[in-house]
């Protein structure tokens, strides 16, 4: 499946180009105030049934880190929004995912930890039963956290989520990386830096430039030459 992950900061792309690790934050991390937030209500009758709900109390603890990916490359919202201002990049990203129970996925052969899930759009607040305390698994966290207003879903969001680990780096495969794409403001030293890693890299990857549709509005991606240094080297 591919997914892409919008970069504003060069530095955390250079982690995963270079070092070949990627970051799952926390989601108190987030931007949008309302991520995971669950209410649930505690109080119950003598006979052990809900009451009505009066009461709301908060949630926002889920021990798993998150990581967010699009479908779309071609954003001008996203790019706006999580480059940069079109000044950072875009990754392409190619994961060997096969599909689970309850919509989940898994990478085939990796990652044990890992569960990656298409965002649904259209729930807000979440209101559960909960009979003298509140406790959900990874699973169940992973569930509540693929649900998102409807005002999000220009995003088209797929994450992934590290169960039990927060704010973690995790190793990835070198050939998951399928493309790199650089935003229309980006600097000459950064496209001239994301070129020369493109040239080193031991596993190609395509690498494209955004620009301005001329012919609507709207973004378009055009190919930049990279000729891989060791290709190179072998016609010598």
């Amino acid at each position: 499946m591919k997914l892409y992950r919008y970069y504003s900061s060069i530095e955390f792309a250079l982690d995963v180009l270079v070092n070949h690790h990627i970051y799952f934050n926390s989601v108190a991390d987030f931007n949008d105030p309302y991520e995971s937030v669950i209410c649930y209500d505690r109080r119950r009758d003598d006979d052990g049934n809900p009451q009505p709900l009066k009461e709301i109390q908060y949630s926002s603890k889920t021990g798993s880190g998150i990581i967010s990916f699009s479908t779309d490359p071609d954003s001008m919202l996203l790019w706006s929004h999580y480059a940069n201002g079109h000044k950072g990049v875009c990754i392409c990203f190619d994961f060997p995912l096969q599909e689970n129970t309850d919509g989940f996925y898994t990478v085939e052969g990796s990652w044990p930890n890992v569960l990656f899930r298409k965002l649904d759009y259209g729930i807000d607040l979440q209101c559960l039963d909960a009979d003298g305390g509140f406790s959900m698994g990874g699973g169940e966290w992973c569930r509540v956290l693929s649900n998102k207003p409807k005002e999000w879903e220009y995003e088209r969001e797929v994450r992934a989520f590290s169960i039990g680990q927060e704010r973690v780096r995790l190793a990835i495969q070198p050939q998951w990386i399928s493309g790199l794409l650089l935003g229309l403001r980006c600097n000459e030293a950064t496209l001239s830096l994301m070129k020369r890693i493109a040239q080193d890299s031991e596993n190609p990857f395509t690498v494209e430039k955004m620009d301005v549709n001329p012919k609507a509005i709207g973004l378009i991606r055009k190919t930049m030459e990279v000729e891989p240094t060791k290709a190179k080297g072998r016609r010598k």
